[in-house]
């Protein structure tokens, strides 16, 4: 099986590789950063895996071409071989080249992006902004497909309390990044100060719950909002 992702957000796409993680015994993960190895090296890889074997998960995070310049055949025993999971984090390598489009078409493309004038954005709104938290349970609740979507609550959540200590450091680095729009937003949230520590371990133990469930997910995201916000 090969797995590509791609998308802007790169939270997103950790939290997909870290799950994916969590399924394999750790010495039959194999993570390889730009560099590391390239399509030749893969192959190899997939050769050793014999009926005997463990069954291995590979990661790649290309910046070159000649990571993911694969044969065509290449593709065929990777795909039949059950043994082999590919995944690759598409963030860095060039779009326009022929290797990635053909990549592309052979894989199971999983895209990451950014919550934008989606529900994601509401949800965080209705949080800490509104500090409504009936309208956001109903929200979540409403989210089509949140089994699969858990990752946008996640990370808005992460990043709204990230946005709001930042604003209360404004002559650091990271203050000067921020968009203005998004300073704006930020400067409207309303929350204890003395429960961000807390939220902050809830929040780590309900990424981490909800990357080991493959179940109850949205219980366990209801259970966050009610008890730790």
């Amino acid at each position: 099986m090969i797995t590509l992702l791609i998308g802007d957000d790169s939270r997103g796409i950790l939290n997909y590789i870290k799950s994916r993680r969590s399924q394999y015994e750790a010495n039959s993960v194999l993570d390889f950063n730009k560099g590391d190895i390239d399509s030749i090296g893969v192959m190899d890889l997939v050769s050793s895996s014999g009926i005997f074997s463990t069954k291995k998960l590979i990661i790649l995070h290309p910046a070159k071409v000649d990571e993911i310049d694969f044969k065509p055949q290449d593709y065929e025993i990777i795909k039949n071989f059950i043994d082999v999971e590919l995944v690759v984090d598409a963030t860095k390598i060039i779009k326009t080249s022929k290797a990635y489009q053909t990549l592309k078409k052979q894989s199971n493309v999983k895209e990451f992006v950014l919550p934008r004038d989606y529900t994601g954005f509401n949800i965080i709104d209705a949080l800490f902004i509104e500090n409504n938290k009936s309208k956001a349970l109903k929200l979540i609740t409403n989210m089509q497909n949140i089994e699969e979507d858990f990752f946008v609550i996640v990370s808005g959540i992460h990043n709204a309390l990230r946005n709001y200590m930042t604003l209360k450091n404004p002559d650091g680095a990271t203050f000067k990044s921020i968009h203005p729009f998004v300073k704006k937003k930020t400067s409207q949230i309303k929350i204890d100060d003395k429960k961000i520590p807390q939220i902050y371990k809830d929040l780590v133990k309900l990424d981490k719950d909800l990357k080991s469930s493959k179940t109850k997910r949205l219980n366990l995201i209801q259970d966050f909002v009610i008890y730790s916000l």
